[in-house]
C-alpha cells in the first residue's frame, strides 16, 4: 500500500513538471508569433476591429506629377507681357493681332510707310505702342537697322538729336525698345546720349537683348528710366508649332530671380498670330494675365494694378 501511494505521488511530481515545462516554452513561442505577423499601417495586427486606413496615396494614375507645375499655388500670378516687333511695314497683320482681344505690346518702326497710321490703330484699340528705335547692328553696313539709325559713330548731340526726332514720328508711344543695335548697344557712353532723351519723355526701355554686351540696364538705373529686358524671342524659327510650345515652356518654367513677370517678343508673322491665337486658352488655364508694359513699369499708368 506504501509503495502504491509513492508512485501515485511520482507520478503527479512528473505530470506537473512536464506541465510546467509545456508552459515555459509556450509562451516564448506565442511572443515569437505575434513579432512576425504582418502588422496593419497603423500598427495594429490585423483583425483588431480597426477600419481599413482612408490616408493611402491614391493610384499611380491619379497621382499628380511632382514638377506638373513648378510655380507654387501660393505665388502671385504670373504677368506676360507680349511684345510684337517690326510693325509699320504692313497694316493687314496689325489688323489681326489686334483681333485677339488680350493687352498687347507694338513696337513701332520709324518712318516705316504705315508708322504713323499703324500706331493710331493700336492706340484706338486700346493697346500699347512703343517706338522700335533702329540701332547698329555688328554687321552695319552690309546688314541695315533703317533710317535715321544710331550710329557708334556718331556724335552725342547728333545721337539725341536722333532720337528727339524718332520719337516725334510714332505719336502715342509709351516706351522704346531697340531694333537690331547689338554694336550700339554696348557702347556706355552712346546708350547714356539715347537714354538721356528717354528719360526727359518720361518714357520707359525695353531692352531686346540683341547682345550680351549691352551695357544699358545699369544705365538706365543711373538715368532713371524705367527698365525691363526680353526673357524670350518667341518666334525665331516662323514656325507656329515650335511657337506656341516655346511659349507654354517660357510659362511653365516662369522667369528667373524669382520675378513674376515674363516679357516675350514676337514678329507680326502668320505664324506667330496662329500660335497666339492657340495660346489664348492655355494662358487662361494657366492663371496667367497678359500685361501692358507701362502698368509695370510707370507709375501713376492707368494701366497699372
Amino acid at each position: 500500500m506504501g509503495k502504491k501511494k509513492k508512485k501515485k505521488r511520482t507520478g503527479w511530481v512528473v505530470v506537473l513538471f512536464l506541465a510546467l515545462l509545456a508552459g515555459a516554452l509556450f509562451i516564448p513561442l506565442t511572443r515569437h508569433w505575434e513579432a512576425i505577423r504582418p502588422l496593419a499601417p497603423d500598427g495594429t495586427p490585423p483583425g483588431a476591429g480597426k477600419s481599413a486606413p482612408t490616408d493611402l496615396s491614391p493610384p499611380a494614375a491619379e497621382r499628380r506629377p511632382a514638377d506638373a507645375s513648378p510655380r507654387s499655388p501660393q505665388a502671385p500670378a504670373l504677368k506676360v507681357a507680349i511684345l510684337i516687333d517690326d510693325i509699320g511695314h504692313d497694316l493687314r497683320p496689325l489688323r489681326e493681332l489686334l483681333r485677339l482681344g488680350i493687352p498687347l505690346n507694338f513696337a513701332v518702326l520709324p518712318y516705316r510707310r504705315h508708322s504713323r497710321e499703324a500706331a493710331e490703330m493700336i492706340h484706338d484699340a486700346g493697346q500699347e505702342v512703343l517706338l522700335h528705335l533702329p540701332m547698329e547692328p555688328r554687321g552695319y553696313p552690309g546688314e541695315d537697322p533703317g533710317e535715321g539709325a544710331l550710329l557708334v559713330a556718331l556724335s552725342d548731340a547728333e545721337i539725341a538729336r536722333r532720337v528727339e526726332r524718332a520719337l516725334d514720328a510714332v505719336p502715342h508711344i509709351r516706351g522704346v525698345n531697340n531694333h537690331m543695335g547689338s554694336a550700339f548697344m554696348a557702347e556706355e557712353g552712346k546708350v547714356s546720349a539715347a537714354l538721356a532723351v528717354i528719360g526727359k519723355r518720361n518714357l520707359y526701355f525695353v531692352d531686346s537683348r540683341t547682345t550680351a554686351n549691352s551695357r544699358v540696364e545699369a544705365l538706365a538705373v543711373l538715368a532713371g528710366v524705367p527698365f525691363a529686358a526680353r526673357d524670350i524671342f518667341l518666334d525665331n524659327g516662323r514656325d507656329a508649332g515650335a511657337t506656341l510650345e516655346t511659349l507654354k515652356q517660357a510659362v511653365r518654367k516662369g522667369p528667373a530671380g524669382g520675378r513674376n513677370v515674363l516679357v516675350m517678343i514676337g514678329h507680326p508673322y502668320p505664324e506667330t498670330l496662329a500660335a497666339l491665337q492657340e495660346a489664348l486658352a492655355f494662358l487662361k488655364a494657366e492663371g496667367t494675365e497678359t500685361v501692358h508694359l507701362s502698368s509695370l513699369l510707370l507709375e501713376g499708368d492707368p494701366h497699372r494694378r
